[in-house]
């Protein structure tokens, strides 16, 4: 009886692994070809030697606690995970079938967990594209096309600072301060650089990249390329964190997009003011001040 059980148990979980495979295969082939690969091959050692297959079930008990703690910072709840998983794996006499059984159930949950993760991510940067494209287009017969083209701009991105959800939040953002889609490309650029450097939000340094586009002006690439070097110049040799400047500039950018201050001025008197002991909260009054002398 034990034995039927125990292979309606086997049968169930490897067609649970199958179709979940499938599934994954469909989103990322060749992660799942590598992991399948890779999962096999650790099953069929293990297989060979109970002291084996103990310790790579211990090895994945120690990986989950590894992931509770890290995703939830929570120690008491990530030692209890390690001792329910010592507990039931010493509780357990491993067999080959129990075994090949274990490693199929968990394996089907790894990539339902990848599948899902996967396809939530997929969908909520889709949309953000989709608002991006919506903000930016003049027609809706557009609003398809120039969804790919930020797309393009998002996958080509040759720095690597920002995860594909953050950038389309800042392409979205680009696109409701009204950026063409040629700026955007040395935008985002921008941002990823300046996000790696300062450590800063990546929505409050997109803010920061926008206005700063406007203000300069620049469209061609090289230019574009100089203004990032400018406003990294700017930020360092400033007596300030990056972000008490970067406040410092929203609380008076409309200095500098209104053209009432030309930007290399404007940028000079923000870190004379800055150095003189001006709290960013106050430069806005300071700057009008010193324009009305």
């Amino acid at each position: 009886m034990e034995n039927k059980r125990l292979k309606q148990t086997f049968g169930q979980a490897w067609f649970s692994l199958i179709s979940t495979v499938q599934a994954a295969y469909n989103l990322a082939p060749f992660i799942v070809i590598v992991l399948s690969g890779v999962v096999l091959l650790v099953t069929m050692v293990a297989i060979t030697s109970t002291k084996l297959m103990m310790g790579v079930v211990l090895l994945i008990v120690l990986g989950i606690t590894i992931i509770v703690y890290a995703t939830t910072n929570n120690f008491g709840e990530a030692a209890l995970a390690l001792v329910a998983g010592l507990l039931t794996a010493y509780s357990v006499t491993w067999t080959p079938s129990k075994f090949i059984a274990f490693i199929a159930v968990w394996s089907a949950f790894s990539f339902s967990a990848f599948l899902l993760t996967s396809l939530k991510l997929a969908s909520q940067s889709e949309g953000l594209y989709r608002q991006a494209a919506i903000a930016i287009c003049n027609h809706n017969s557009e609003v398809d096309g120039i969804e790919k083209k930020l797309q393009k701009i998002s996958n080509d991105c040759p720095i690597d600072g920002l995860g594909p959800i953050q950038k389309a939040e800042v392409i979205l953002l680009f696109s409701y301060r009204k950026l063409t889609i040629e700026s955007q490309v040395g935008a985002l650029k921008a941002v990823s650089i300046l996000s790696v450097i300062t450590q800063l939000d990546h929505k409050q340094i997109a803010s920061f990249i926008s206005d700063a586009y406007k203000a300069f002006d620049f469209e061609t690439p090289v230019e574009q390329e100089k203004l990032v070097d400018i406003l990294y110049e700017s930020i360092k040799s400033s007596p300030v964190s990056p972000e008490e400047f970067i406040e410092a500039f929203q609380k008076s950018r409309r200095f500098v997009l209104s053209k009432e201050l030309k930007p290399k001025a404007y940028l000079e008197l923000l870190k004379s003011l800055l150095a003189s002991g001006v709290a960013p909260g106050e430069i806005d009054q300071y700057i009008k001040e010193e324009q009305i002398v």
